[in-house]
């Protein structure tokens, strides 16, 4: 159980794959934190010639959303997994969030195929892993400590000597017999 629960919290759900353009929902639900954009891992100097490509726009022509270069992070093969061991190995592109409550469908550009999440929904999947972990943690303190308290319980009993006492026995005499007058 524990690690189906550490798999799932460690798992990233791709909101768009191998796309370009993209678009990417923002709702009170979806992308409310932003998404975080990925590409093929190229090396360092091609996500930056492709990051000076990255547009974002939004379809009501509202304020331009914020954008964040993110070329200078180097996927971690230990914490990043996902990204080293996808097919193929991706790097983070850059990120970006809407400025206020800019709601509706924003379209992301760049000269290249690019991946996405959504920031929001691996936050909460995280905390949900966490908080799972939590209850398995409480749960098997509880087991411990109803196991402690059989081991009391089975030490209390053990010194305790068991007699047998048989009534009704021919010629048998049960205790001292009485001083006759």
């Amino acid at each position: 159980v524990a690690n189906v629960t550490g798999a799932a919290a460690l798992s990233v759900e791709w909101v768009a794959a191998d796309q370009n353009p993209m678009t990417l929902q923002v709702s009170s639900e979806h992308g409310i934190l932003g998404y975080t954009i990925y590409m093929e891992d190229t090396g360092k100097a091609d996500c930056e010639t492709r990051f000076q490509s990255f547009v974002v726009t939004h379809p009501s022509g509202g304020s331009a959303p914020l954008t964040y270069d993110m070329c200078d992070e180097y996927p971690n093969a230990e914490t990043q997994s996902y990204m080293t061991s996808h097919s193929p190995p991706l790097r983070k592109l850059g990120r970006f969030w809407p400025q206020e409550e800019n709601y509706g469908s924003y379209t992301v550009r760049s000269s290249g195929p690019m991946w996405a999440t959504d920031d929001m929904k691996e936050i909460a999947e995280a905390v949900g892993g966490i908080f799972a972990a939590i209850g398995l943690m409480l749960a098997a303190i509880a087991v411990l400590i109803v196991g402690f308290v059989l081991c009391c319980v089975a030490c209390c009993c053990m010194d305790k000597k068991v007699v047998v006492v048989q009534q009704g026995g021919p010629g048998m005499v049960v205790g001292s017999p009485a001083a006759s007058s």
